[in-house]
């Protein structure tokens, strides 16, 4: 769900800029424009700008005083008052009239456009127009408008990202990664430095793999996509598309292989615990005890990549371009592998989830977002990987210790968890009042 509530940027922080109060500029007018419409122009005399917050206020009896939860921040409006006016206003006033009736929506919304504040997304609430027979050529306007908000529709599908299995996604980025690295080293790269990076991040995805804990054939098997990239090498393709894709395979490889290694590992303690005999070895427990913290040494070597930089020595300009635009393709293919492994795995407690996003976030920011297709990629990856742990979240069980006994109703607002919830998941002796470790989700 990709909102900005924020407002927009404005023309200018100078006041004369914006209005362009310069003899050399026409000056800017205020502007309203239905959905497929052109913009209709007019006068603004004043205008209002509001908002707040949607604020959930509790009274207790008894002197309990009351208590404030803050839900959501309102809806913000725009209120103009302004006019139109000329010898032929009329007809510019029934244009005007004929744009505020269009229907406005979520997904369709009118654009008003404000020389101080900027273009927003609107809309049209309620309109008016008042004309004086002392104020000969002109007409007085009064209009409301809504922002524009999020549509049910882009709500629904929002909240059914996590349908979408998040491996397509990064592929996604991968494929459009490919083709912004090769478009931009295709015309201007140096051979040398070219192979030379590869072999490097060789090196560090074949260090990454000795981090995971599993069977001696699945780590072969995964060590063997990585050494694809030295054989091509070796073999004299040295174009930057098939090495791109190699590296590609490589990254692709580990998460695949990590999961089917946590896979197995699942399988393999579901079925210990059931049919052991309680003899079980005491470096076979080690064993899955190492290989369960699998997912969280290898997403960090991923997130480790926003500080990487390749050791080479670059003289011409074409050396450092193509260091330059390999050191964003490894970046942008270890943002896709940790987003899958986030996603797929359980990496702890929320502080340690909400460290690794952190991270992840950081690693985003240092992508070069300048190609449009990698823009999108990443933007729906995020959006996807943050409804996926949300929902996960939500579902997590959680208990905390309750000191002094308070009412269920107050305690279901303090936890954010619904009363009846709470009840069932707990044994509830008083209606009315708990105290002591209390489970909610």
């Amino acid at each position: 769900m990709n909102f900005n509530p924020n407002v927009p940027e404005p023309y200018s922080e100078s006041w004369r800029k914006s209005y362009r109060a310069s003899e050399d500029d026409a000056p800017r007018f205020s502007t309203y424009q239905s959905p497929n419409g052109s913009p209709i122009s007019f006068v603004l005399g004043k205008n209002d700008f509001s908002g707040g917050q949607s604020v959930d206020t509790s009274e207790y009896p008894y002197f309990g005083f009351w208590s404030n939860n803050s839900l959501n921040e309102k809806p913000q409006e725009i209120t103009i008052n302004g006019f139109v006016r000329g010898e032929n206003y009329i007809a510019k006033r029934n244009k005007l009239v004929e744009a505020l009736r269009v229907k406005t929506n979520d997904d369709e919304p009118g654009y008003l456009d404000l020389p101080l504040w900027g273009r927003f997304a609107v809309v049209v609430t309620d309109w008016r127009i008042g004309e004086d027979g002392e104020k000969a050529g002109e007409c007085d306007l009064s209009l409301t408008f809504r922002r524009a908000g999020v549509s049910e529709t882009k709500r629904l599908s929002s909240s059914n990202l996590k349908v979408i299995d998040i491996s397509s996604l990064t592929s996604r980025l991968q494929s459009a990664a490919v083709e912004d690295f090769v478009g931009k080293v295709s015309s201007k790269f140096d051979i040398e430095t070219l192979t030379s990076g590869f072999e490097k991040f060789k090196t560090s995805l074949i260090s990454t793999i000795g981090r995971i804990q599993g069977v001696k054939s699945k780590l072969n098997e995964i060590t063997k996509k990585c050494n694809a990239i030295t054989n091509l090498i070796a073999q004299g393709i040295k174009k930057p598309r098939e090495l791109a894709l190699s590296l590609v395979s490589a990254f692709s490889g580990i998460v695949s292989g990590l999961m089917e290694i946590q896979t197995a590992l699942e399988s393999y303690t579901s079925w210990n615990s059931t049919y052991s005999d309680g003899n079980s070895s005491e470096n076979t427990s080690l064993s899955s005890l190492s290989a369960k913290n699998n997912p969280a040494a290898t997403i960090r070597c991923f997130l480790s990549s926003v500080d990487t930089t390749l050791d080479l020595e670059c003289i011409t300009e074409e050396q450092q371009n193509t260091k330059k635009e390999l050191e964003n393709l490894n970046r942008t293919l270890s943002f896709c592998a940790a987003t899958e492994i986030l996603c797929e795995f359980d990496t702890g407690t929320y502080q340690n989830q909400q460290g690794l996003w952190s991270l992840l976030e950081k690693l985003e920011d240092s992508l070069d977002l300048e190609n449009s297709d990698v823009y999108t990629a990443v933007e729906n990856i995020r959006i996807a990987a943050a409804q996926t742990l949300l929902e996960r979240n939500a579902k997590m069980e959680l208990s905390k210790n309750i000191l002094s006994a308070t009412p269920l109703l107050a305690l279901s607002q303090i936890l954010g968890c619904d009363a009846e919830k709470i009840r069932k998941m707990n044994s509830v002796y008083d209606s009315f009042l708990m105290s002591g470790e209390v489970k909610y989700v």
